[in-house]
């Protein structure tokens, strides 16, 4: 299987990379740094903010961690075009490339708990509710997903994350 992680060089993306580097798959991984190519995974330096995917046409990619993300409500605040240009519009490109390049990978979409602003999230049937532009941004993105799932462009779900806190934690 050939799996594509975004944001790979973030805490999540990182632990990822350890679970799965020791399994079969090709891993293809998207971050602003540049890291070592190994056996089984590859380094692919972009910035979601402004990129178009041409880099994938070659790449038959069967699962996608879309794990990129502006993660600062402060920096959602001090530049909300830059946050809804990584958080939603990248998702958008990602998903726009693939449909039109025939491409239908399972995509795993990391969103926030924030969604739901200040109710005690305690099941999916809870109102959401952002109230900063970073929940807004997330929620654009998972709206998003979900539509193009429902004109079945893409298959995907989506996982609202919350205090991500383990190994390797920088802090």
């Amino acid at each position: 299987m050939n799996i594509l992680i975004t944001g790979a060089s973030g805490f999540i993306g990182m632990n990822l990379i350890d679970s799965l580097k020791y399994t079969k798959h090709k891993i293809f991984c998207i971050s602003r740094k540049k890291n070592k190519d190994s056996k089984n995974i590859t380094w692919i330096k972009a910035n979601l903010e402004n990129t178009n995917f041409s880099f994938l046409k070659k790449i038959n990619i069967d699962f996608v961690f879309f794990l990129a993300g502006q993660t600062s409500v402060y920096e959602a605040k001090i530049y909300p075009e830059k946050n809804f240009k990584i958080n939603t519009l990248s998702l958008i490109r990602l998903i726009d490339f693939l449909d039109k390049n025939h491409k239908k990978p399972f995509i795993l979409y990391t969103s926030t708990t924030s969604v739901y602003g200040l109710n005690n999230p305690t099941n999916n049937l809870n109102t959401v509710n952002p109230i900063t532009l970073y929940d807004v941004s997330k929620y654009s993105a998972e709206l998003s997903l979900n539509e193009f799932i429902r004109q079945n462009k893409i298959q995907g779900c989506i996982l609202r994350l919350s205090n991500i806190i383990g190994k390797n934690t920088s802090g």
